[in-house]
């Protein structure tokens, strides 16, 4: 036997014996980046085997699976400040309009008139919403973790309807992750 061959054979040998699967990992190719490609890890991976809990795979799973989706998937979505229990967080209404992403994270830009540093500079604050799972066609209201900014809350609570004091904030979204939807 020449050398190629014999280390064919070798391959081929720890390959049986290892357990390898070249249906699984052919279908890990082809489902990666997708919706299928997260059930099948979390399928793989349960906490009985790895002594993880159970969401805490399928954020893992989802995190290995998602992309940068390019260009943006088309979204619509309200933002507002949040007080509650003396705490002010952002809040969004984020509704899914593509018809083959599934949002998995995505980051909110904002920018409040009352927010700037010592000079004077406007500071842009970034609200990350990670962990979802917004399928196509879907609508969730998200609240984002507690703001470093915290508005005046007499202007936050302001009743003043005039066009100067309406809008104190603008917002947008800097990123979007997410998964392909694939069926079988």
């Amino acid at each position: 036997m020449n050398k190629l061959t014999t280390v064919l054979l070798y391959l081929i040998f720890y390959l049986i014996v290892t357990g390898f699967s070249f249906g699984k990992f052919l279908d890990d190719m082809k489902y990666k980046g997708t919706n299928i490609g997260v059930m099948n890890c979390v399928k793989e991976n349960t906490p009985d085997e790895t002594g993880i809990g159970k969401n805490k795979i399928k954020q893992l799973c989802v995190k290995k699976h998602e992309k940068l989706l390019k260009p943006s998937p088309p979204t619509a979505m309200t933002g507002r400040y949040s007080f509650t229990f003396g705490f002010i967080y952002f809040e969004v209404e984020l509704e899914n309009k593509s018809k083959d992403f599934v949002i998995t994270r995505f980051d909110v830009v904002v920018k409040h008139v009352d927010n700037k540093d010592e000079k004077g500079k406007q500071i842009t604050e970034i609200i990350k919403f990670n962990n979802i799972w917004i399928l196509p066609g879907e609508k969730k209201n998200l609240v984002g973790s507690e703001l470093k900014f915290l508005p005046n809350t007499d202007r936050f609570n302001s009743v003043e309807k005039d066009e100067e004091t309406k809008w104190l904030f603008t917002f947008g979204v800097n990123s979007y992750k997410g998964v392909k939807v694939v069926l079988r």
